[in-house]
């Protein structure tokens, strides 16, 4: 049996056709997992899909342990980027219902900042926030107000100055 030029074995299940000509499946896996390093796009996928599908995640309790999954169309890279786009910069995946899968119709690019928001253990939603400031502007206290809400104080801060939950 021959190798190739990295030593892998040159099996039927390791060598395909591209154009007619042969190739190592193992040389180009490692040369997708390389390029896919260097872009965003596909570290969010990644992250998507070992949340939901590699029970060693240690993410995996959350998501897929809980019945979150990945739509059959995303399990293909190309169609998720063609979906989503390209990532910006300081933006991670979301579900916009945090209950729901991963799919088209419930996700969307956020800001790191605001994604925190929309988590299934947030203790806080619009309306909670709506009342700690009319509260806060109203003379009630910032520690009387964590205690209520079950945050901390530099939270109940965090929401009245817009820093959080603008």
């Amino acid at each position: 049996m021959n190798n190739c030029r990295n030593g892998h074995p040159q099996t039927p299940e390791n060598v395909g056709l591209h154009e007619g000509y042969p190739y190592c499946r193992m040389c180009n896996r490692n040369r997708n997992r390389r390029r896919a390093l260097e872009n965003p796009l596909a570290e969010a996928w990644r992250g998507m899909i070992r949340r939901c599908e590699d029970p060693r995640s240690k993410d995996f309790a959350n998501y897929g342990a809980n019945g979150v999954k990945v739509c059959e169309r995303w399990h293909r890279f190309d169609l998720f980027a063609s979906d989503m786009g390209q990532r910006p910069g300081d933006h991670l995946l979301d579900r916009i219902d945090p209950f729901g899968n991963y799919e088209p119709t419930n996700c969307r690019w956020l800001p790191v900042r605001l994604n925190s928001q929309n988590r299934r253990n947030s203790r806080l939603n619009t309306e909670a926030v709506k009342v700690i400031r009319w509260a806060k502007s109203n003379g009630r206290r910032t520690r009387d107000l964590a205690a209520i809400f079950k945050i901390r104080p530099n939270h109940i801060q965090e929401v009245v100055s817009g820093r959080i939950w603008k």
